[in-house]
Parts: C-alpha cells; sequence; structure tokens
C-alpha cells in the first residue's frame, strides 16, 4: 500500500509513456509505486498560474479533513510544491455506471453515499462545488466523491471574492448561484448538483444550465426530490444534507400521504400564519402546473400578503406559478371554470396584484397584473371589477405604466373599465390604454 509511505519524492514513481487522461489543468498519468510496485493515478499541474496552484492546493488541505472518510477518494501522496498528488485507480465514473444508476436502490447507495461524506466536509464549512457523474468514482465497491479543487474553504479561510472567479462548475450541474456569486455558495450549493445528478442517472439527459430536468412519473418519489433540490432559488431547496437525507427517506417511505390531505394540513398552517407551509403549498403548485384543484381552491386561499413575500424571494416561482395560473383560465381539458372559481381567482390575484404594488416590486407586479386581466378579460366578473377599477384609479408613476402597458396587452380586459375614462384624476397612460381597447373593439 502507498499510503503510509508516501514521501512526497517524485522519484518513488515510475509514470506510463502516455498521459491517461487530461483534466482541466492537470495531465494525469497511471503510474507505478516503485517500492511497492502498487498501480495509482498521478495528477500533475501543467500550468503556473495561480489558479491551478490554488486548486491543487486546496484537494490536499481537504484530505486532511476527510482522511479515512468511507467515501472521499484519498490522496496517497503529494509533494511538498503541491505540484502533483497521487490516489488510487478507482474501477469506474458515476459516468459509465449510468445504466446500472437507473435502479433505485443503486441511485440510492450513490445518493447516501455523497450526503455521508458531504455531511462531514459541510459540518466543517467546506463546500464541494463541482459535483458532477465524473467526479464521483467507484473504488473497492464504494462511492468516492474526489476532484475536491473548486472546494470552497471555511468561512475567514477563503479566497477574497474579489479574487474569486465570477463562474464555477460544471455546466448543468452546477447550481445557478454559482454562475453569479461562487464566493457565496452554501451547502443548498451541493444539494442542487446532487439533484441535478440524480436527473443526469435517471433521464439519461445530460442537464442544461438553467433547464429544468426531471425524472418521468414512473420515478414517483424520486422525482418530487429532484424538484425540491433542483429549485432555482437556494432558499427554496433542502439546506443541508441532513434535511435532504429526511426528504428522500420522507419520500421512499410508503404509502405517502395524498396530495389533498397535505395541501389541507398546509392551508390550515398558512391562515395561522405559518411562513412555511404557505412557501410548500407554492412549492407544491410548482410541482404539479396542471393541477386544477390546487390552483384554483388551493393556491387561491392563501394569505396574500406572505405569498406575495415568498414571491418576490423566489421570483421563478412566481413566474411558474402565474404562468400556471394563466393556462388554466379555460380549465385543465378535463373541468371547465365554474363562474364562483373564476370570480375567487381574480379576487385574489387582485390583492396579490396589490400586494406587489405598494412594496414596488415591479417584476411581480408586472406578471402578477397580466395574469389578473387574463382572467377578468376571459370571465368578466363584476365583484372582481369592483376592486380592480378603484385600484385602477388611484395608481401613479411606474405602478401605473406597468397597468398600463398590461392593459394594452389585454384589450378584452381593458374594455371592461370604461366607466373610468369619465375620472380625471386616472393615470394618462392608463386612460389611454382603456380608451384605444374601446376604440378597437367598435371597428
Amino acid at each position: 500500500m502507498v499510503r503510509g509511505r508516501g514521501r512526497g519524492e517524485r522519484r518513488d514513481y515510475a509514470l506510463d509513456p502516455a498521459r491517461w487522461k487530461h483534466g482541466g489543468q492537470a495531465d494525469i498519468f497511471l503510474a507505478t509505486h516503485k517500492t511497492t510496485r502498487t498501480r495509482v493515478v498521478y495528477k500533475r499541474r501543467t500550468s503556473s498560474l495561480d489558479d491551478p496552484i490554488a486548486r491543487m492546493k486546496r484537494e490536499i488541505e481537504i484530505s486532511q479533513v476527510l482522511e479515512g472518510h468511507a467515501h472521499f477518494m484519498p490522496i496517497l501522496d503529494a509533494n511538498a510544491n503541491e505540484d502533483w498528488i497521487v490516489m488510487p485507480i478507482a474501477e469506474a465514473t458515476a459516468a459509465e455506471r449510468q445504466n446500472e444508476l437507473r435502479n433505485p436502490q443503486r441511485i440510492l447507495g450513490l445518493v447516501n453515499s455523497l450526503i455521508d461524506v458531504l455531511s462531514t466536509a459541510h459540518q466543517h464549512d467546506w463546500l464541494h462545488r463541482d459535483i458532477t457523474p465524473y467526479n464521483v468514482l467507484l473504488l473497492d465497491g464504494r462511492w468516492m466523491l474526489a476532484d475536491w479543487g473548486l472546494v470552497r474553504r471555511p468561512r475567514g479561510q477563503t479566497t477574497k471574492p474579489d479574487r474569486t472567479r465570477s463562474s464555477i462548475g460544471t455546466e448543468g450541474f452546477a447550481a445557478p448561484e454559482l454562475s453569479t456569486s461562487p464566493h457565496n455558495a452554501s451547502p443548498a450549493s451541493d444539494i442542487y448538483s446532487i439533484g441535478r445528478l440524480v436527473a443526469w442517472a435517471l433521464t439519461g439527459e445530460r442537464p442544461r444550465p438553467n433547464v429544468p430536468l426531471y425524472p418521468g412519473p414512473e420515478w414517483g418519489a424520486w422525482r418530487t426530490v429532484v424538484r425540491q433540490t433542483t429549485e432555482q432559488e437556494p432558499q427554496n431547496r433542502p439546506q443541508t444534507v441532513q434535511s435532504l437525507l429526511a426528504l428522500i427517506n420522507s419520500q421512499l417511505a410508503g404509502p405517502s400521504v395524498s396530495l389533498e390531505s397535505r395541501v389541507r394540513t398546509l392551508l390550515v398552517g398558512a391562515k395561522e400564519g405559518e411562513g412555511d407551509a404557505v412557501r410548500d403549498v407554492i412549492g407544491l403548485a410548482v410541482e404539479h402546473p396542471r393541477h386544477y384543484d390546487l390552483h384554483l381552491q388551493s393556491l387561491t386561499a392563501l394569505p396574500p400578503a406572505p405569498a406575495v413575500q415568498h414571491f418576490i424571494s423566489s421570483p421563478a416561482r412566481a413566474a411558474t406559478v402565474l404562468g400556471s395560473l394563466a393556462n388554466l383560465v379555460n380549465g385543465d381539458g378535463s373541468r371547465r371554470v365554474q363562474f364562483g372559481e373564476a370570480n375567487l381567482t381574480a379576487l385574489w390575484l387582485q390583492q396579490i396584484v396589490a400586494e406587489a404594488a405598494a412594496l414596488e416590486a415591479w417584476d411581480l407586479l408586472d406578471e402578477s397584473v397580466r395574469c389578473m386581466l387574463i382572467w377578468d378579460g376571459a370571465w368578466d366578473q363584476w365583484k372582481a371589477q369592483n376592486q380592480i377599477a378603484p385600484w385602477l384609479r388611484q395608481l401613479s408613476g411606474h405602478a401605473a405604466q406597468i397597468a398600463a402597458d398590461a392593459l394594452q396587452a389585454h384589450p378584452s380586459s381593458a374594455r371592461h373599465f370604461g366607466r373610468l375614462l369619465q375620472d380625471d384624476a386616472i393615470h394618462r397612460a392608463i386612460h389611454h390604454a382603456i380608451q384605444e381597447a374601446i376604440d378597437r373593439s367598435r371597428f
């Protein structure tokens, strides 16, 4: 065994003549440890720039934290100047065992291995930031997490933020925040990559940056796990690997609680002021974009103020939910919207719109007012219009312009508010949008 005999001496290794692989900023050779005749992987840095030096140094440092862990690919030897490291030869990468990983028990074993090693790393405030099928290796029948060159050190030991690259990680597997603020990554960033790895394994497709990839419905619980771990905003994912493990265990344990029962329980909590319950109902709406009752009865029963707060913190969720509501304006293909449901939906949207305007959340206002006008244009509900009209009347500034643009885009709704043309106080842009819609309807 090389481990324990490493001296940091290059002359201890006989490298094969041909390079085996090229990895990033290093050449990788198969080599023989002369004393023990053990075959090993010899990774040699090829650049003298600061970044490759730092990467190799981080790999050596994290090995001192995770040395001996059952799921950490060990470093057997390294030289004092940190320009090469030696590791065991793996049996395979996860990428080479993709077909096997479509077995639910196999993918569960891989994920549990990652959770195990990341639990220790995260406990010491180290983040991997580059979990991919090529960095998960099989050694002695166990999955190992390797290639820690992009690891983020604990707070206070990290590279200065202005020296950290603006984007790191592997496209498709890296969390979105790693492309904008990699220095401020969190455990949720590694959890995102685990979700993307699971999606890759079960679908057979390579993930594309910022494009959702979910296993099909036949994967059941794993589909839910992937959805929750790959939320666009990090605060909507499990925040620790322990939470991820609890999520997986709860999803895979049977029998599961029905969606209807879960939503009923969450609505009780939401109405009692539980912010997590509001978040979870919205999350279920994101997960089930065509679910009629979930959107038209449950979502619209949420208190508007906390719903808006969540939408502001999670723009991607807001866009998905409001888009789904707009798509359900004529039902889901098997059920037609009832007048009472249309009225309640438009009224709820008006409260969302009013709250967004009051908070100057302009992007949310733009999306929600357009959704509201889609419903009003389709259903012409006077109760909702009695709330929308006075709101339009008092608008000014940026909010008025956003509403006017939306009215121009949805003339079937704008013409419902012709009575506002008699009000001299109405904003000019809104007046123009309504007048234009009415004039067009005459021809």
